[in-house]
């Protein structure tokens, strides 16, 4: 995945600390961030694409690049007649 980012900080540089002080702590929310993601398309007996499904992991970083969260999600995509459900789940460190 890529263009996912921590925001760019625009403003000026000059003015009084607490000018920059606001400005700075306007963008100290923590963004979430690419991972780890990956797909696997799923075929019939006949080589026929069913469909996709992936599973991505995003981390969470604050403006001091430090890491204090992940999330995930499982995504399904089946080919048009066809439908998938995921039933598993395997979560494990990274």
């Amino acid at each position: 995945m890529t263009g996912v980012g921590r925001p760019l900080l625009v403003g000026r540089t000059t003015g009084t600390p607490s000018d920059r002080a606001g400005l700075l702590s306007a963008q100290a929310a923590a963004t979430w961030q690419a991972h780890d993601k990956n797909c696997k398309t799923f075929t019939d007996a006949n080589a026929q694409s069913l469909g996709s499904a992936c599973a991505e992991v995003q981390k969470r970083v604050t403006d001091a690049d430090s890491v204090n969260g992940y999330r995930g999600r499982v995504t399904v995509n089946p080919t048009a007649g066809n439908w998938m459900k995921p039933t598993t789940y395997v979560f494990g460190s990274c």
